[in-house]
């Protein structure tokens, strides 16, 4: 689309400004000076009225005869917005003619714009000289700190709220939170040219890895979602400021915040870390149970039920410690995937690398079968949710991951049942096949979906 619209607005600012002798110098900001402007961009402007006739100025009727607008009206922050037709915003700063020593105070972060783009007009040239001081200076820690300490502060009132039941609350607390944990993860890849507004080119300035970590901040008011991504945002934001030199990551703060979090929400109901939600007995009552069957892998375990109907049967149910399964994903978007002939139906199937849950974690479970099928470790390890397989006849649990910032070892450690050959596939092209029904291995295929779901939230 064309910015036509929008720079056919900035020459009418600029010759009504130069038109109205109240007016001594007008400035424009945001995208259009730094040459970032596009069709769907803001114009955005100051203008600087003699300080005699800002009793007398109305700047809604200003704006009136520059163009009428479909709608005129003041923000949240006080600047004077404007609709104008083709849905172009504009957002009008009117200020007295005293701004040029507030700009010679600038020290900008960002990349500052281009001054002859900026200035609209400066009638005695106060305005250009104040431009030509300034220069941008280099982001210290002291601006990371304030932007940490903002970040604990939002995070903490959110939890408070939270707790208290309020969850739509803590989810705006959490959008504030988050735009400052995005801040931190801007100055640890020291890319600040949009600081202010962090998002802005979020999907081509920051790492994949970035980008990632930050969808895994945000939920919607599903139980058990917000409590993640309050989790997520409080363990990304403390890494984060861990990592940039001279800053005090609180970490005494830090930790009290994780405890209370694991008190108030030990076992987020539903959550993508894959923890297990409440057990009910549904009004089944079981006075018998016997098992038929253990092996290392599963057993097999028949029990004698009454019904809540009173009905007495016997189930039988197949037991299995559960297991993790892994979408290695490397930073040019592919995954590596397994082809590894199953026994059980004949087959030669496409997988995902998995493996049995041995007593521990299911993160520990993903890093070792990971690296033992593979040869290749991971960074990071990002939860894309917990699920039962069969869960008609077992208490089989399958847990996803998405692995990133991935490393060849060069060595394998697999049992001689795993006959497996390596693939690496376009994540794109991996999930097409899923939704196509061609993978056949049901988790698999439920990964890699879920995954190829995560990536494209996250921008990448």
């Amino acid at each position: 689309m064309s910015v036509r619209r929008q720079e056919q607005l900035i020459g009418a600012v600029r010759a009504r400004c130069e038109q109205d002798a109240r007016v001594d110098a007008a400035l424009m900001y945001g995208s259009f000076p730094k040459g970032e402007g596009d069709a769907y961009s803001d114009v955005e402007f100051y203008v600087d009225v003699a300080d005699a006739e800002r009793d007398d100025f109305d700047p809604e009727a200003w704006v009136d005869a520059l163009e009428a607008p479909l709608a005129c009206f003041v923000n949240e922050y006080g600047t004077r917005v404007a609709i104008f037709d083709d849905l172009v915003r504009g957002e009008f700063h009117f200020e007295p003619s005293s701004r040029a020593v507030q700009v010679a105070r600038w020290e900008p972060i960002e990349r500052p714009g281009d001054p002859e783009r900026m200035v609209l007009l400066d009638r005695s040239g106060a305005l250009t000289r104040a431009l030509g001081t300034v220069e941008r200076r280099t982001l210290g820690p002291e601006d990371v700190q304030a932007v940490y300490d903002r970040f604990l502060n939002w995070w903490l009132l959110g939890l408070q709220v939270l707790r208290r039941g309020e969850r739509a609350r803590a989810a705006g607390a959490l959008d504030f939170a988050r735009g400052f944990v995005l801040q931190l993860a801007r100055a640890r890849e020291g890319n600040v040219d949009h600081w202010l507004t962090p998002t802005r080119m979020f999907e081509s300035e920051l790492s994949r890895e970035a980008r990632l970590r930050y969808a895994t901040c945000h939920a919607d008011l599903t139980p058990g979602a917000l409590e993640a991504a309050y989790r997520s945002a409080l363990e990304w934001g403390l890494e984060l400021a861990t990592d940039v030199h001279g800053v005090d990551a609180r970490k005494i703060l830090a930790g009290k915040l994780h405890a209370r979090l694991d008190e108030w929400f030990p076992e987020p109901v539903g959550d993508s870390n894959g923890s297990e939600p409440p057990k009910h007995d549904g009004g089944w009552r079981r006075h018998g149970s016997r098992k038929l069957f253990e092996s290392p892998w599963f057993g097999l375990r028949q029990d004698d039920v009454t019904l809540p109907g009173g009905e007495e049967i016997t189930y039988t149910i197949v037991e299995h410690p559960g297991y993790a399964m892994v979408v290695p994903l490397d930073d040019e978007g592919r995954v590596l995937l397994e082809r590894v002939y199953r026994y059980t139906v004949q087959e030669t199937l496409l997988e995902c690398p998995s493996g049995g849950l041995d007593g521990e974690e299911p993160e520990v479970a993903a890093r070792r079968e990971l690296r033992e099928e593979t040869g290749w470790v991971a960074d990071r390890l990002t939860p894309l949710g917990s699920f039962y397989g069969s869960d008609g006849i077992s208490d089989e649990r399958f847990h996803l991951f998405l692995a990133t910032g991935l490393r060849d070892t060069g060595q394998v450690e697999r049992e001689p049942t795993e006959q497996i050959e390596l693939a690496w596939l376009p994540l794109a092209d991996a999930a097409r096949l899923a939704r196509a029904g061609s993978i056949q291995d049901a988790p698999s295929a439920l990964a890699l979906i879920l995954a190829a779901s995560r990536w494209t939230e996250a921008g990448a």
